[in-house]
């Protein structure tokens, strides 16, 4: 059987699964002799005959079994659908934390976190330890949330 993919490859290796991530992929001779299903089906579906990678993610069985069971329940149509979905929901629900948090910096202090900036760094005199503790505090969150954000953003485009 002949099948050419262009979809991420995947080597078995002894402690995990290494997925390749191609530019491109070639055809592939599959022998299903001699083989377990499963092997063959990996073999099928993930050809290994690569002539050039782009980038490489190592991944234990343990994390990709049940990543796999998901897309073999038909939750998503394949593994990089539901990693990418898995992460995209994690995107998500960070970004909803920090901005509960960022919300309960700008009820304390009645105002955004570009005037606390201002305030605290245009403060002459006398120092607030505690309000230069909640500016920390508060740019972390706001650092936090534009990373997620951009994670959030940059799925989108991928997936469109």
């Amino acid at each position: 059987m002949r099948i050419t993919l262009a979809i991420p490859t995947m080597e078995v290796m002894g402690g995990g699964i290494r997925v390749h991530h191609p530019e491109e992929v070639a055809d592939e001779e599959v022998d299903p002799g001699g083989s377990s299903p499963h092997l063959y089906l990996l073999k099928a579906l993930f050809s290994r005959s690569v002539k050039m990678m782009s980038e490489t993610v190592e991944v234990s069985r343990e994390v990709f079994e049940p990543i796999s069971m998901l897309v073999r329940d038909g939750l998503f149509k394949d593994e990089k659908d539901a990693l990418r979905s898995l992460v995209l929901d994690q995107a998500g629900s960070k970004i909803r934390h920090f901005d509960s948090l960022i919300e309960e910096m700008r009820a304390k202090y009645d105002m955004s976190f570009e005037e606390f900036e201002e305030r605290i760094r245009s403060r002459k005199g006398d120092e607030s330890f505690d309000e230069w503790d909640d500016f920390i505090i508060w740019e972390s969150y706001e650092s936090a949330r534009k990373y997620w954000a951009g994670v959030q953003a940059n799925l989108k485009g991928v997936g469109k």
